[in-house]
């Protein structure tokens, strides 16, 4: 594998800072990793490696690009935490989502990608992840412990490809009314699987000793990679 920082050119005209690993497979799909911040961090960095090694092209990039972000975030600075505090605050889905597109679109010409492309995110990025799935024509996607999915459930009905979404059930971020109206909206679409598991937000990041839970992490990965499997 080789691992590399690359810039696309972004919605207006700014460089998005990516993490890159190209793989070693000729005729992978692309998988887009979006992370819970939005940002780049050391987990998220990690994570590249983890989907690298299951033979896909992966891509992570900086969607709080377009408001200011270009940073690698180190959650033990706290002018790191604080500065990314602010760039929630002022998240913009549908200016990343438009970053999403370019970033669609640079994944599908590195070499050894086969044109398939898969998106995965986390926390707010699940929320992008699932945008993603309505409004990009993209070919599987997967959502860990999205906290506004809520929002946008009227999209679901333009969601063809493969979706399979990770729930927490005892999620801080997200209401149970909310979780049910997920699964209402969701649940008997024929492309779309709701795992939920015992356990809180951010059971996937091995940094968040609060949360992560090794096992779910692990179980919901191979049902994320089975998904992404079906792509090469």
């Amino acid at each position: 594998m080789s691992k590399k920082m690359i810039n696309i050119i972004g919605s207006n005209g700014n460089n998005i800072s990516c993490i890159c690993v190209n793989s070693t497979k000729k005729n992978a799909p692309a998988i887009i990793i979006i992370s819970e911040n939005l940002v780049i961090n050391n987990w998220i960095n990690e994570t590249t490696d983890k989907f690298a090694e299951q033979g896909y092209v992966v891509i992570a990039p900086d969607l709080f690009r377009h408001v200011g972000s270009g940073f690698i975030m180190n959650p033990a600075k706290k002018v790191h935490t604080e500065k990314n505090l602010n760039l929630k605050q002022t998240t913009n889905y549908e200016a990343a989502i438009v970053d999403l597109a370019s970033t669609i679109t640079a994944a599908k010409a590195l070499p050894n990608c086969n044109g398939k492309i898969g998106v995965v995110g986390f926390s707010y990025g699940a929320t992008l992840a699932y945008l993603s799935a309505a409004r990009l024509h993209v070919d599987a996607v997967v959502a860990y412990y999205g906290t506004e999915i809520s929002k946008y459930l009227n999209e679901g009905k333009n969601i063809t490809c493969p979706l399979l979404l990770h729930m927490s059930e005892n999620d801080n971020t997200l209401e149970t009314y909310d979780l049910n109206k997920i699964q209402a909206a969701l649940i008997g679409k024929e492309n779309v699987s709701i795992y939920t598991y015992t356990a809180g937000h951010g059971f996937a990041n091995s940094y968040d000793p609060t949360f992560y839970l090794s096992d779910v992490a692990s179980l919901a990965h191979k049902r994320t990679f089975k998904i992404f499997d079906t792509l090469k």
